[in-house]
Formats: C-alpha cells, structure tokens, sequence
C-alpha cells in the first residue's frame, strides 16, 4: 500500500494507511477470494474515523459486486 507524498507528511500518510489496512482487515472475510483492490486516497481521508473509512470501502466492494451474498456490514 502506498499514499504519495502530496497526500502530506509521514505521520498523516502513515495514519490514513493504517485505517485502510484495518478496514480490509475487517471486510476480507466477507469477500470475494483472489481479490486484488487499488485505493486512491483523496485529500479529506485524513480527517476520516476508522468507521468512516471502512463504512466507504463497504460500500465501495458492494458496488463492485465483490462481497458474498448474504454478508453484513
């Protein structure tokens, strides 16, 4: 995983990865196997809570049709 350094300086950027891994940490087991997911961060994702980040990845996988059928939030 990576933030470019425009997004800011280490500490925001390390942040901001650190709620996304969380998020997927969470999520993976309700979706698809051999899933491979490129995320790019905007500028507002820094002042995002983890429930936040994982609420707009969640909904983001349903979009792309990738959990299971019958997996809650």
């Amino acid at each position: 995983m990576t933030v470019t350094k425009s997004f800011g300086k280490a500490a925001r950027r390390n942040r901001i990865k650190r709620l996304i891994r969380e998020s997927f940490r969470v999520l993976h087991p309700n979706l698809s196997s051999g899933l491979e997911a490129v995320v790019n961060v905007r500028r507002p994702a820094d002042r995002l809570s983890q429930k936040d980040v994982q609420s707009q990845l969640s909904s983001l996988f349903d979009k792309a049709g990738v959990r299971h059928a019958g997996s809650d939030r």
